[in-house]
Protein backbone atom coordinates (compact mmCIF):
# COMPACT_ATOMS: atom_id res chain seq x y z
CA UNK A 1 0.00 0.00 0.00
CA UNK A 2 0.75 3.60 -0.58
CA UNK A 3 3.02 4.75 2.57
CA UNK A 4 1.32 7.79 4.43
CA UNK A 5 2.02 10.20 7.63
CA UNK A 6 -0.15 12.40 9.80
CA UNK A 7 0.65 15.72 10.03
CA UNK A 8 2.10 16.76 13.15
CA UNK A 9 4.15 13.66 12.85
CA UNK A 10 7.55 13.52 12.19
CA UNK A 11 8.18 12.75 8.20
CA UNK A 12 10.94 11.03 7.76
CA UNK A 13 12.66 12.19 4.26
CA UNK A 14 10.18 15.04 4.14
CA UNK A 15 11.36 18.84 5.44
CA UNK A 16 8.96 19.57 8.72
CA UNK A 17 8.51 22.90 7.27
CA UNK A 18 6.46 21.37 4.09
CA UNK A 19 4.39 19.32 6.05
CA UNK A 20 3.62 22.75 8.23
CA UNK A 21 2.98 24.23 5.34
CA UNK A 22 0.42 21.56 4.13
CA UNK A 23 -1.58 21.97 7.27
CA UNK A 24 -1.70 25.69 7.16
CA UNK A 25 -2.78 25.55 3.86
CA UNK A 26 -5.32 23.18 4.97
CA UNK A 27 -6.38 24.82 8.16
CA UNK A 28 -6.68 28.29 5.95
CA UNK A 29 -8.48 26.71 2.98
CA UNK A 30 -10.76 25.59 5.14
CA UNK A 31 -11.74 28.27 6.98
CA UNK A 32 -13.06 30.16 4.13
CA UNK A 33 -15.24 27.57 2.68
CA UNK A 34 -18.93 28.05 3.46
CA UNK A 35 -18.54 25.11 6.04
CA UNK A 36 -21.38 25.93 8.48
CA UNK A 37 -24.06 26.89 6.16
CA UNK A 38 -23.67 23.14 4.63
CA UNK A 39 -22.48 21.39 7.69
CA UNK A 40 -18.91 20.60 6.54
CA UNK A 41 -16.37 18.75 8.70
CA UNK A 42 -12.75 19.23 9.67
CA UNK A 43 -11.06 17.07 7.84
CA UNK A 44 -10.46 13.74 10.19
CA UNK A 45 -6.58 13.08 9.03
CA UNK A 46 -4.49 15.32 6.80
CA UNK A 47 -2.02 12.96 5.48
CA UNK A 48 1.07 13.49 3.04
CA UNK A 49 1.63 10.14 1.09
CA UNK A 50 3.73 8.91 -1.67
CA UNK A 51 1.85 9.14 -4.57
CA UNK A 52 2.91 8.78 -8.07
CA UNK A 53 0.50 9.92 -10.46
CA UNK A 54 -1.68 12.52 -8.19
CA UNK A 55 -1.05 15.67 -6.35
CA UNK A 56 -3.74 15.38 -3.68
CA UNK A 57 -6.99 13.20 -2.82
CA UNK A 58 -10.04 13.45 -0.78
CA UNK A 59 -12.09 10.44 0.59
CA UNK A 60 -15.33 12.99 1.30
CA UNK A 61 -17.04 10.21 3.10
CA UNK A 62 -14.15 9.06 5.52
CA UNK A 63 -13.00 12.76 5.92
CA UNK A 64 -9.68 12.15 4.45
CA UNK A 65 -7.38 14.29 2.55
CA UNK A 66 -4.51 12.94 0.85
CA UNK A 67 -1.27 15.36 -0.40
CA UNK A 68 1.27 14.43 -2.62
CA UNK A 69 5.00 14.38 -1.25
CA UNK A 70 5.75 15.95 -3.94
CA UNK A 71 3.78 18.91 -3.97
CA UNK A 72 7.11 20.60 -2.56
CA UNK A 73 8.78 20.44 -5.45
CA UNK A 74 5.92 23.25 -6.55
CA UNK A 75 5.28 26.84 -6.09
CA UNK A 76 2.74 27.88 -3.34
CA UNK A 77 0.50 28.85 -5.65
CA UNK A 78 -0.12 25.51 -6.82
CA UNK A 79 -0.28 24.08 -3.34
CA UNK A 80 -2.40 26.09 -2.44
CA UNK A 81 -5.02 25.06 -5.53
CA UNK A 82 -4.60 21.36 -4.80
CA UNK A 83 -5.63 22.33 -1.09
CA UNK A 84 -8.75 24.30 -2.17
CA UNK A 85 -9.32 22.04 -4.71
CA UNK A 86 -9.18 18.67 -2.49
CA UNK A 87 -11.26 20.92 0.09
CA UNK A 88 -13.63 21.74 -2.22
CA UNK A 89 -14.56 17.97 -2.71
CA UNK A 90 -16.17 18.10 0.59
CA UNK A 91 -18.79 19.89 -1.31
CA UNK A 92 -18.88 18.22 -4.05
CA UNK A 93 -17.97 14.80 -4.17
CA UNK A 94 -17.34 15.58 -8.05
CA UNK A 95 -16.07 17.73 -10.91
CA UNK A 96 -19.29 19.14 -11.86
CA UNK A 97 -19.93 22.81 -12.79
CA UNK A 98 -21.06 23.53 -9.48
CA UNK A 99 -17.29 22.00 -8.00
CA UNK A 100 -15.59 24.17 -10.69
CA UNK A 101 -17.58 27.39 -9.33
CA UNK A 102 -16.76 27.05 -5.61
CA UNK A 103 -13.27 26.34 -6.62
CA UNK A 104 -13.52 29.45 -8.17
CA UNK A 105 -15.43 31.15 -5.91
CA UNK A 106 -12.55 30.67 -3.57
CA UNK A 107 -9.04 31.01 -5.74
CA UNK A 108 -10.33 32.88 -8.89
CA UNK A 109 -6.81 32.67 -10.54
CA UNK A 110 -7.63 28.75 -10.68
CA UNK A 111 -6.27 28.15 -13.92
CA UNK A 112 -3.74 30.31 -13.46
CA UNK A 113 -2.41 28.12 -10.37
CA UNK A 114 -3.85 24.71 -11.65
CA UNK A 115 -1.03 25.42 -14.71
CA UNK A 116 2.17 25.39 -11.94
CA UNK A 117 1.69 21.93 -11.86
CA UNK A 118 1.52 20.98 -15.18
CA UNK A 119 5.16 22.69 -16.06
Amino acid sequence: GAKHLVLGQHPGKLQPGFVRTVQTQTHAGFKILPQAAKGVPYPKAIRVKVMKTRHGSCSSAKGYLNFSSRLCEYPVAFMEYVVVHELCHFLEANHSDRFWREVERVLPDWRERERLGKS
